[in-house]
C-alpha cells in the first residue's frame, strides 16, 4: 500500500535551535489521504484513519546533513490528546 490523495499541512511554524537543528510544528489534515494498492490503483477503506485521527498536530525534529535539512524524528498527536494538551489545531482546514 502507498499513500494516495492529499495530506495538507497548515499553521506551520519553524524554530531553528542552532545551525544544525530545528523544530517544525504543523497541523495536518489527513482527511483526504488514503492507502492505495499500487498494483490496482484501488484504495482500501479498511486502512482509512478514523475521524478522530484525521487531524493531527505534528512536531518534526530536523537536522542538517551535508548542508540539507532532514527529518530526524516525527511526533504526531491526535484527538483527544490535542484537547488534553491544549493544542490549537482546528478540526477542519481553514478557509
Amino acid at each position: 500500500m502507498v499513500p494516495g490523495g492529499a495530506d495538507r499541512f497548515f499553521k506551520t511554524t519553524a524554530a531553528i535551535a542552532s545551525g544544525v537543528s530545528a523544530t517544525i510544528t504543523t497541523c495536518d489534515d489527513a482527511s483526504k489521504l488514503e492507502e492505495v494498492n499500487p498494483g490496482t490503483g484501488v484504495a482500501d477503506p479498511a486502512l482509512d484513519a478514523p475521524a478522530n485521527q484525521q487531524y493531527l498536530f505534528e512536531t518534526w525534529q530536523m537536522t542538517k546533513i551535508s548542508g540539507q535539512w532532514a527529518v530526524s524524528a516525527v511526533s504526531p498527536v491526535t484527538l483527544p490528546d490535542m484537547h488534553r494538551l491544549d493544542i490549537r489545531c482546528p478540526t477542519a482546514m481553514p478557509a
